[in-house]
Parts: C-alpha cells; structure tokens; sequence
C-alpha cells in the first residue's frame, strides 16, 4: 500500500531523498517566503498562504492550484509520498489526509511531525474534493471567491 506522510520543512530538508520515481515530495511554501527545497529529484512546488478563508493580501489555494497537483498525482502514483509545509501540521496535513481518505494512501506519521491530522486547514482539503470532482458546491464558492478578488460584482 502506498503511504503519505506530512512533515515540517525542516525536515524535508533534512532528509536524504530516495532518487527515483516512487518517493515524491509536494512542497508547500508561503508566497514569498523561503525558497524551495531542490535537493529532492521528485518534486512539485506550491505556493499559498496557510488560511482558510479569504484574508486580505493573502494568497488562497485554489481548484486551479489543485488541479495540477491532482493531476502530477495520477500520472506519477508514488509509492512514498511526502509532503511538507512551514510547520507540517496544516496545510500539508490538509493534502496528507486527502491522499489517506480519498486515494487510499496509508498514513505514516514521522517521528519528527507533530503525530496528528487535528488541524488540517480544511479549505485546502475542500479544494481538493472540488478540483476532484467530489463538491461542486465548494468549486462554485471558489470560482465566486476568485471573481470577488479579481473586482467581479456578479452582475450587481
């Protein structure tokens, strides 16, 4: 059975990545903040803000980030998924327990993590479920917060 585990930065960039195709890291980062790790071969990047509702001047995960994340997941289909934020305990606990209830990943807490889901960022998860197909209503939100950012009046 594949497994997913969420972890801090620190300690992905501590690890010694396996270098072939089975180990995958999905990088999560503030925009603007520190750089991407790059020492892992398999690694995709994101960049959003750790919130679950829209904040002024922060950057929001939306169905169109999830997109490419869900679709680097079905073609590479690793046996060893990791996936790291600032603190490992939101929003890669968010896109850890996606994996685990939706595409039957096994959960491996790390030792170093802090050994709980409890405080996954719910809206990443949610944005998951839309970007797969599995809550329109929560695509719908998000497409309408997108036009409120973006100056949309919905036709007021």
């Amino acid at each position: 059975m594949p497994r997913v585990t969420f972890i801090p930065r620190h300690v992905a960039e501590s690890m010694s990545p396996p270098h072939d195709t089975r180990h995958l890291l999905i990088s999560i980062a503030q925009p603007g903040g520190k750089p991407a790790i790059n020492h892992w071969a398999n690694r995709e990047r994101f960049r959003f803000d750790d919130v679950e509702t829209p904040v002024p001047g922060a950057v929001m995960f939306t169905v169109d980030d999830a997109k490419p994340l869900l679709w680097v997941l079905s073609c590479v289909r690793p046996d060893d998924l990791y996936v790291h934020c600032d603190a490992g305990m939101s929003r890669s606990a968010a896109v850890a327990k996606w994996m685990a209830d939706r595409r039957g990943y096994g959960m491996w807490l790390h030792p170093e993590g802090i050994g709980t889901v409890e405080h996954y960022n719910r809206h990443v998860y949610r944005t998951l479920d839309a970007a797969d197909g599995r809550d329109m209503a929560a695509y719908y939100a998000d497409m309408e917060r997108q036009d409120r950012m973006m100056g949309g009046g919905g036709g007021e």
